[in-house]
């Protein structure tokens, strides 16, 4: 089986005392996608030593597009690419499973992986773009690209910080609401009155002592309560008011979704903390345990377009 190639959605923007950069116009007439293509040719395969981090990085590639909508409108700029990069400083032995055999890798040698990325940003007065890395498995490169981005604005001499935040949890909610299948609704209780603690035989008032109740395969939940879901999101109802039960009141609900190969639990307590991933491992060719680039890039452009619409930056 491939190991899980996944897609972790980011925003960003350009920021510094005076307040954040409108991204068409960043220098000299160039947009921040433009400098960062420009920055990627001139680093291209050309490995970077990391000595504090114990790290090597290159981009393998990078192309600009323009996304047109089918009528020839223009939606998106779009910088893809690839990267190469590795960790070094630890002597390992290889092991060979089709014969056996051990060989040592040195320290100073680093067992570099393929990533790709791509960031988009909608066409118009646009302060906040969509940043789209792919992972392997445990492996990704969120903290050398990060790094990358802000060496870029460093060597074009631009006196602003790459701030990368989370995507709006709404962009996120709509995915799952709209295209996943909710496995289980969770309700969940973190203090037990004293009278149903005595009830339980369990002594009253213990942290961490918690009751749930579990409904599996919720048909049809989403679409009875479509109006309360609607009051939550924005803001008019809380979450422990959706479903109000005579005899049970509970402090959160998390609804468990899939979503391709993808399994998410959400609590709607508190969706600030959600991390937006996608898992892609069955959207994409594979060729030794490796996403084949252009299955890839065509995964990345349309995961780019339905988070900047979702983001409120495109109509569709």
């Amino acid at each position: 089986m491939a190991k899980k190639i996944g897609l972790h959605i980011y925003s960003f923007q350009l920021w510094n005392s005076g307040g954040s950069l409108e991204l068409h116009k960043v220098q000299n007439g160039k947009s921040f996608l433009e400098i960062a293509e420009e920055y990627a040719q001139a680093n291209k395969s050309m490995f970077t030593n990391d000595k504090n981090s114990e790290t090597v990085f290159t981009f393998d590639c990078a192309a600009l597009e323009e996304i047109r909508a089918e009528n020839g409108k223009g939606e998106f700029d779009l910088l893809v690419g690839r990267v190469k990069t590795g960790e070094y400083g630890i002597e390992s032995e290889l092991f060979d499973v089709s014969d056996g055999s051990l060989i040592t890798r040195k320290e100073s040698q680093a067992d570099v992986l393929p990533f790709g990325f791509c960031i988009a940003v909608a066409k118009g007065e646009i302060q906040k773009g969509i940043i789209i890395l792919q992972s392997l498995g445990n492996f990704s490169m969120k903290t050398v690209f990060e790094k990358k981005l802000q060496e870029c604005m460093d060597y074009f001499k631009i006196d602003y910080h790459v701030v990368w935040g989370q995507i709006l949890p709404k962009a996120y909610l709509d995915r799952f609401f709209q295209r996943g299948r909710l496995e289980k609704v969770r309700l969940i209780r973190y203090e037990i009155p004293e009278d149903i603690s005595e009830r339980y035989g369990i002594n009253y008032g213990v942290k961490q002592t918690r009751e749930e109740r579990i409904i599996y395969r919720p048909v049809g939940f989403l679409e009875r309560w479509r109006r309360e879901f609607q009051e939550w999101r924005s803001g008019q109802r809380s979450c422990t008011k959706i479903v109000e039960l005579e005899d049970y009141e509970y402090d959160d609900m998390k609804l468990e979704f899939t979503l391709g190969r993808t399994e998410k639990t959400i609590s709607l307590a508190n969706t600030k903390g959600l991390q937006v991933n996608e898992d892609v491992t069955d959207l994409v060719d594979v060729k030794g345990g490796i996403p084949v680039f252009d299955s890839l890039q065509e995964v990345l452009k349309e995961t780019a377009r339905e988070y900047i619409i979702g983001m409120g930056l495109l109509t569709p």
